[in-house]
Parts: structure tokens; sequence; C-alpha cells
């Protein structure tokens, strides 16, 4: 499969030098990561083929996402709603899966610690947006404060709207 990947890589590589889909739609990306971009792509299109595809979606496991992430934070941000929440419901919550996946997406393109993540969640607590400084004197770690920051404003978006967040969860059947 590894084999397959890495021979769509090297063709996407060469068809992005003949013409450059990026372009075409407007679009800006570092020249050195449009390969990977393209075939990460494509990649998620053959997988959505597989998926969709009956025989292979029959042999699934039925509503096995791990929701547990999802129910954490929907019932921290009902105990944030009544003035209810605890401290060590953070410690719950930084030790979630979910949790890691979400440092490590930010982490993508910008730099931020599980320590600065903590920090927003207990800002939550105490109602104010903690003063947070970058890791390093990086571009990426000034990045990474400011992704908190917008995580900051999804996290306040929850938690006015937790009535919002249960029918979604509800609604994709979702179980923690």
């Amino acid at each position: 499969m590894w084999f397959m990947v890495l021979m769509l890589k090297v063709e996407v590589k060469k068809m992005a030098i003949k013409r450059d889909p990026f372009k075409i739609l407007n679009l800006k990306v570092y020249p050195q990561i449009k390969p990977i971009v393209i075939a990460s792509l494509l990649g998620v299109a053959l997988l959505h083929s597989f998926i969709t595809d009956g025989a292979v979606r029959a042999k699934l496991p039925k509503n096995k996402l791990d929701a547990t992430q999802a129910h954490m934070m929907l019932e921290f941000f009902q105990d944030l709603s009544a003035g209810n929440a605890q401290p060590n419901q953070i410690e719950h919550i930084m030790e979630a899966t979910g949790t890691g996946l979400i440092i490590q997406q930010l982490n993508l393109m910008r730099r931020a610690t599980p320590k600065q993540y903590k920090e927003i969640l207990t800002g939550l607590i105490r109602g104010s947006l903690p003063d947070i400084l970058p890791i390093d004197s990086g571009e990426r770690a000034k990045r990474g404060v400011q992704g908190l920051q917008q995580i900051w404003q999804v996290l306040q978006w929850g938690i006015n709207n937790t009535h919002i967040l249960k029918k979604r969860i509800d609604h994709i059947g979702i179980n923690g």
C-alpha cells in the first residue's frame, strides 16, 4: 500500500509540473508541499471510493466512533454554563485521545503545547482568556498563540450553544 502511495506521489509530482490545479482554483500553496497536498487529496478520494462501495462498507464496523472527547467537552461546556465546572475535568479532557489529536492538528502549521491548550481550558473556568506567550521566538510559535486564541473563540461558542452540540452528537449517533 505504501508503495502505491509513493508511486501516486511521483505521478502527482509529474502532473503538477504540467498543469497547476492550484492556479486554476486560485489557491496559494507552497510549491514544496503541492505534490503532498495533491497526493493526500487523491488518497482521500480513493479511500472515499472504497468506503462508499457497498461491499466494503458492509464489512466496516458499525458505529465505532470514539466519542469520548465529544462527550467530555459537552459535559464540560454544560458545567461551565451552569457554573459547576471543576479543574479535574480539565485533567480528564487533557488525557483524552481526541485532545492529543486536536493539538497535533494545531501543530501542523503552528506550534503549541499541551500546557498552553490546558491554559485555555483553565481560562474557561476563570472566565477570561489567559495571556499565553509563544513557546519560542519562531513564527510557528507565534501562530500557535493565534491558533489558541481562535480555539478560545470556538470554545466560547460551544459553551453558549450546548443544546446545538448535543443535537449534533445525537444526530450522528455517537455514544460515549
